[in-house]
């Protein structure tokens, strides 16, 4: 219970220094944003320390995890000590979190209203900034870098509503306004796939399938005939990659111009190919990665590597790719084991909808870095762990 109150409070003063920060720039507001950070990991680490058993398989995987990123951050010159601190912080704080939140599971009214706060203070400040004018930068969405990190916090949120018992409605009222705001296409598709996953086992039962039919009939609909922006990109997609499949083979994808992908797609803005951007990055960075000698295979190029790898200068937007370059095949096969452990016991659970829908979004962006958002999921997932282990969540 205490330790859930900290992490409320700890997130509560993350987004507030981020809020202020967002509009005043003051540097020394990132430097207290670091110190905060900083402070909430290391009490994580000495809880798990003080209390967790020693002879478990979640300390021994802290262990493990732990040793490979001191490693990784000794032996290659790229890794930086605050992409190190945000990744060894993930995992401590999944550690803290699993041990401390066991027993009796309530919640009070008190951290309802706190996640309501969290859940909703980026929302007000994208809603502010658009009254104003007020961007931040050209990508910027509200206090993230991004759509992308932005759709991540809210899915992180939405699960985090779902644990703390919040109506089916807000939950779902919540998901919608979060989608209407970014029309980010990978995590509606994402949380669309997690949810088909979910209801696998009943889709066809007499009960379940006239709903389904309804609401894929509607959803059909809307992607041939709606005006939305977010179905318009499924729609420029869809050609442009009818058009590659058809036209082109596989190999040749990552040598296909912006300007001949955009004819296909119809598309002014290039975001109908933002997929074909991606394959080009995908494809130069495992190409010079696979050519690496053996040491760098094993335990990777070093923390923040990508960009230097690839013509564009970018990262690899697929945390899976990120993993496998800069962990090595040791790091990659140890994170996809630990997220692989969570999905087996949540896979039955109602819980696998944003869990699956977060694991479907690293394949097509750089999350992991995220320091908000890896927060909350650790925290999530270990929660999830904890609270279904003894209940049934199947309905």
């Amino acid at each position: 219970m205490l330790y859930r109150k900290i992490f409320l409070n700890s997130l509560i003063a993350f987004l507030l220094i981020q809020a202020l920060f967002h509009y005043s720039d003051v540097e020394m507001l990132k430097y207290l944003l670091y110190a905060t950070e900083l402070s909430f990991i290391l009490f994580s680490l000495l809880t798990v320390i003080k209390k967790v058993p020693k002879l478990t398989s979640e300390f021994f995987y802290l262990i493990s995890f732990s040793v490979l990123v001191l490693f990784n951050f000794f032996v290659n010159q790229q890794s930086q000590i605050d992409d190190i601190t945000k990744i060894f912080g993930g995992i401590v704080i999944f550690t803290a979190s699993f041990y401390l939140c066991r027993g009796e599971y309530t919640v009070k009214k008190n951290e309802r209203i706190k996640l309501i706060f969290i859940a909703l203070l980026p929302f007000f400040i994208f809603v502010t900034d658009t009254i104003l004018g007020y961007k931040e930068s050209e990508n910027a969405m509200s206090i993230f870098s991004n759509s992308n990190n932005y759709i991540f916090f809210s899915i992180c949120c939405i699960w985090l509503m779902m644990l703390y018992g919040f109506s089916r409605k807000l939950v779902l009222s919540f998901t919608a306004l979060s989608l209407a705001v970014t029309s980010t296409l990978g995590a509606f598709l994402a949380l669309n796939i997690a949810a088909v996953f979910y209801f696998r086992k009943k889709i066809f039962s007499p009960r379940f399938f006239i709903f389904f039919s309804i609401a894929a009939s509607v959803g059909i609909i809307l992607i041939i005939y709606s005006d939305l922006y977010l179905f318009e990109r499924i729609r420029g997609t869809a050609n442009v990659f009818y058009t590659l499949i058809s036209y082109y083979n596989i190999n040749e994808f990552a040598d296909i111009g912006f300007g001949d992908a955009m004819a296909m797609s119809g598309s002014n803005d290039g975001s109908d190919v933002s997929f074909l951007f991606r394959i080009k990055i995908w494809t130069e960075s495992l190409t010079y990665f696979l050519n690496q000698n053996i040491i760098i295979l094993l335990f990777g190029l070093g923390f923040g590597a990508t960009p230097e790898i690839n013509s564009f200068g970018l990262v690899a937007h697929n945390d899976y790719l990120t993993w496998l370059i800069e962990f090595g095949f040791f790091g990659f096969t140890l994170i996809v084991y630990g997220i692989w452990k969570g999905f087996l016991k949540l896979k039955d659970t109602i819980f696998i909808i944003p869990y699956l829908a977060i694991l479907i979004y690293f394949f097509t962006e750089n999350l992991f870095y995220n320091f908000f958002a890896i927060t909350i999921f650790s925290f999530c997932l270990a929660l999830t762990l904890q609270k279904t282990k003894n209940e049934n969540f199947t309905d």
